[in-house]
């Protein structure tokens, strides 16, 4: 077997929209341009992501496979592998280790999100364009807004901005100023895989059509 060159990992992103939950956003969601991209250091591969990896100079172990629902990827040689909460570079060193301990003395090995099916964030109320975007990485709550083109105009209630998130399985509902977020008096909190923005104004019916059915009756009338 051919010893390669030390190894140096590659990380990449490739941002895919995620597909909206049923009753959500009916109006169609635009790409998430404007998120940060990730990096190896802090994006978190989810189960369906769908993973392109690349062994250098070794064409029979490319694949691109998708996380399955247990959070584990089926690779020829390794086998199943957990790959479900790891970043990039973990996933990377660990499949790496494997394929040197039996198969290859020094391997290179690349590993891109192709599709990411789990990190991603509602944004809806009076924003201009609500949907379901991709978190590409870290994205505070500002970020997440101007993903769905920022507050829909005098509609919006900019100092009342509802921040969903699960712990637990239970929702927890913060509120925020976007004002203030924007003059620094307070922090712009960071979001989420699967949390859910709300930016308070007229579409109230709307909302509680397409959210009534993901958050608790409670909280989202608290949240308009």
């Amino acid at each position: 077997m051919r010893a390669f060159k030390p190894v140096i990992l590659v990380a990449m992103i490739g941002l895919g929209l995620a597909q909206a939950p049923h009753g959500l956003a009916k109006e169609p969601a635009v790409a998430a341009a404007a998120v940060v991209p990730a990096t190896a250091s802090d994006y978190r591969i989810g189960a369906y992501d769908v993973i392109d990896i690349d062994v250098f100079e070794i064409n029979d172990l490319h694949r691109e496979v998708q996380v399955d629902g247990a959070g584990r990827i089926l690779l020829p040689l390794i086998g199943p592998v957990q790959a479900q909460g790891l970043t990039i570079a973990q996933l990377s060193d660990d499949l790496r280790e494997k394929l040197e301990a039996k198969y290859v003395n020094s391997a290179k090995v690349t590993v891109q999100v192709k599709q990411s099916q789990s990190q991603h964030v509602t944004v809806d109320g009076a924003v201009t364009s609500p949907g379901v975007y991709t978190l590409g990485g870290h994205t505070t709550l500002l970020q997440a807004i101007a993903m769905a083109q920022g507050p829909a105009g005098a509609d919006a209630n900019v100092h009342k901005v509802s921040l969903f998130h699960t712990v637990d399985s239970r929702w927890i509902r913060s509120e925020y100023d976007l004002a203030k977020i924007r003059n620094g008096q307070v922090e712009d909190p960071v979001v989420e895989g699967k949390d859910v923005v709300i930016v308070a104004g007229s579409r109230k019916q709307r909302i509680l059509q397409d959210l009534g059915a993901v958050l608790p009756m409670v909280m989202l009338l608290g949240a308009l």
